[in-house]
């Protein structure tokens, strides 16, 4: 181990004297002429998508979904969102969102997907904007859904999981993020701006074959941030921008005229 430290040394630091930059190497102090060492580290996966919240949020999950698993189905009984007349609490709407359900397939993808994007978005809009963000997504899916649960257009049984949340992640993840690819998989390439429409046709195809309070959350939730990121990015503007141009394109017709010079007709 000396010797392989040294040669890599030798790399670094030539003998002569003579200053040179650094050669980095991975996991292996680089030393350079009147400094202290420092390690010449690549970010690993963990370094990359654990910030502090979503370390946070994953531990919290995990707890939760340990707690439902009590005998008695306490957390289930009081927290999970139930159906009006069976059971519903002003605070389920919110509450039922911070549950995975018992079933430990669906818990594990879940906290696969906040791992993979919740550090990203947040790197992307910052604390603020994310929380707004997934406001933006909640607050409309769990609206309409009391608005149609109660007229009776929308099925509506017990409610528990945080799905519509990971849905609005990837849609904000595509959006901001639309120069990024994302393997499918792990296998297959697929642009992120392509990945987050396809997730919304996703939920909009399960709406469509499964009616029910989950589909509709999801899609109502995509719809959410979507909004969201249209109006962070300027998209109105953007829009407001193109009509006047439109406008003016319409108003005069521009024709090359003699030696170059346009000629506007009314």
């Amino acid at each position: 181990w000396r010797s392989r430290r040294i040669r890599r040394l030798r790399q670094t630091v030539p003998w002569n004297g003579a200053k040179q930059p650094p050669v980095p190497t991975r996991g292996v102090p680089s030393v350079g002429i009147g400094g202290p060492p420092t390690w010449i580290l690549q970010p690993s996966m963990l370094q990359q998508y654990l910030t502090p919240l979503s370390r946070n949020v994953l531990i919290a999950s995990f707890v939760i979904y340990l707690a439902q698993l009590l005998p008695g189905g306490l957390v289930l009984r009081y927290f999970a969102w139930h159906p009006f007349g069976d059971g519903f609490a002003p605070w389920q709407p919110l509450t039922s969102f911070l549950l995975s359900g018992p079933d430990p397939k669906t818990a594990f993808f879940g906290w696969l997907s906040i791992f993979f994007f919740l550090a990203t978005v947040q790197r992307a809009l910052g604390n603020r904007r994310l929380g707004f963000a997934m406001l933006a997504s909640w607050a409309p899916a769990v609206a309409s859904t009391l608005v149609l649960s109660a007229v009776g257009l929308l099925p509506f049984n017990t409610y528990v999981g945080f799905e519509p949340l990971i849905v609005s992640m990837v849609c904000l993840f595509g959006f901001y993020m639309a120069s990024a690819q994302i393997r499918l998989w792990f296998v297959l390439p697929v642009p992120a701006l392509a990945f987050a429409y396809g997730s919304g046709l996703y939920a909009l195809l399960w709406l469509i074959f499964l009616p029910c309070e989950t589909t509709w959350m999801e899609v109502a939730a995509w719809l959410g941030a979507f909004v969201f990121q249209f109006v962070d990015q300027g998209g109105f503007r953007r829009l407001k921008v193109s009509q006047q141009r439109a406008r003016v394109e319409r108003r005069f017709a521009v024709h090359e005229g003699g030696k170059g010079k346009p000629t506007w007709d009314n």
